[in-house]
């Protein structure tokens, strides 16, 4: 397939003004094409998206953006691609994937409803033990309100079953015993939640890649680690690492379950034992889908051309690895605050890095480095926490 092929489709990415969405754009753009941005929040979109997006329109909501581009985007002939890095995004595409199937293409699992379901930890968890995944989940139990765990051992960790469920990474608690589960429900918000045996994990491995062909073809296009993260949560400054061979089959057993096209991302967490165990997988673009772009293999694109012409033959073997640094700046910046880096070790790795994932590496680092300081109160932030003026409880997810 040639470009001009590829230009007579439109890409539509529909979401808020979030690194996940303007790398998808960000990847567009340099890849040549135009991209529409359908901004959700009826708020003027973030400098850094307009810089990126041919052009922008904005919504109130996600279901009138739905609603915008059914009315304005339809072209039998050439059939535009639908795009986010939305969790709720994803879901209401699902919703409405009868009247868009026929008309766009978009990530879905083969049927209405179907991303939705395997949304689902519960569901992804049990499509992971049918399709026999080597380097399955934890062991893990459903649990309603006020309920503590029956064969779980402790400590365990509570996540919702849902992204877009409950409070999300607010209602992730550590729990030592029934005690601290039955203190915990006083926080979580969410009435059904899934508890696990808690992993202690010495990294994560994120793997991304796209399928098509209802999963019958998947490519593994990028692998990373974080250099730096919490117990509780992922990490915002990270490292490419070679794709690890033993999850390559795990991917295409579970996205071929799934029958999922689309971009995705799976997560896995490593354990003191270097044994990996199932986490999540996203169906929708990342936050960090944009490295893969930096390492050569535009997502988005590749995608979309594997679509159009899906036939071809997706060969593993052809991906090749670079070595590369990626952060997101003004998340990782708050680090500096819960004393996990000193500020002048952070501007130094910031400086360095390969990839900036929430702005543009190509403008005068000092110019983005001070606009970065004055947005973020580098220098407050700096001399609070040399002298301790900061109390860590007050900021428990500055991860």
């Amino acid at each position: 397939m040639n470009k001009d092929d590829l230009m007579n489709h439109k890409f539509i990415v529909l979401g808020i003004s979030h690194y996940n969405n303007v790398g998808l754009c960000k990847s567009i753009r340099e890849a040549g094409y135009n991209v529409i941005f359908i901004e959700i929040s009826g708020r003027k979109p973030s400098k850094f998206m307009m810089r990126h997006a041919s052009s922008c329109v904005i919504v109130n909501s996600i279901e009138d953006g739905v609603i915008y581009i059914y009315q304005h985007f339809i072209d039998h002939e050439h059939k535009a691609f639908l795009l986010t890095g939305q969790d709720d995004v994803v879901s209401m595409l699902d919703k409405h994937y009868d009247e868009l199937i026929k008309n766009f293409y978009f990530f879905n699992c083969c049927g209405k409803g179907n991303v939705s379901w395997y949304m689902s930890k519960q569901n992804m968890y049990q499509l992971s033990d049918r399709v026999r995944m080597y380097n399955a989940p934890a062991k893990w139990e459903l649990l309603t309100r006020g309920e503590l765990p029956h064969h779980l051992r402790y400590p365990i960790i509570t996540k919702v079953t849902n992204p877009n469920s409950g409070a999300w990474k607010l209602d992730v608690n550590i729990c030592k015993n029934d005690e601290e589960m039955l203190a915990a429900w006083d926080k979580i918000s969410a009435d059904e939640i899934l508890a696990q045996e808690f992993v202690r994990k010495i990294n994560e491995l994120d793997v991304q890649g796209f399928s098509i062909n209802d999963g019958d073809k998947v490519i593994c296009t990028c692998a990373l680690e974080y250099v730096r993260f919490s117990d509780k949560g992922y990490g915002f400054y990270m490292r490419t690492i070679p794709i690890p061979e033993t999850v390559v089959d795990d991917i295409c057993r579970i996205v071929k379950g799934m029958k999922y096209n689309g971009i995705f991302c799976i997560e896995w967490v490593r354990d003191e034992n270097n044994k990996l165990h199932f986490c999540e997988i996203n169906l929708r673009n990342d936050g960090y889908g944009y490295l893969s772009t930096h390492c050569g293999y535009n997502l988005p694109i590749e995608w979309a051309k594997a679509t159009l012409n899906c036939k071809t033959k997706l060969n593993q073997s052809k991906i090749q690895y670079f070595s590369r640094t990626a952060m997101v700046a003004n998340v990782d910046m708050k680090q500096i605050i819960r004393y996990k880096v000193n500020a002048f070790t952070w501007l130094w790795q910031y400086l360095t890095i390969d990839c900036l994932l929430d702005g543009d590496k190509n403008c005068p680092w000092y110019l983005y480095a001070l606009a970065k300081a004055l947005r973020m109160g580098f220098v407050k932030m700096w001399f609070k926490s040399t002298f301790r003026l900061y109390k860590e409880e007050d900021y428990p997810y500055a991860f």
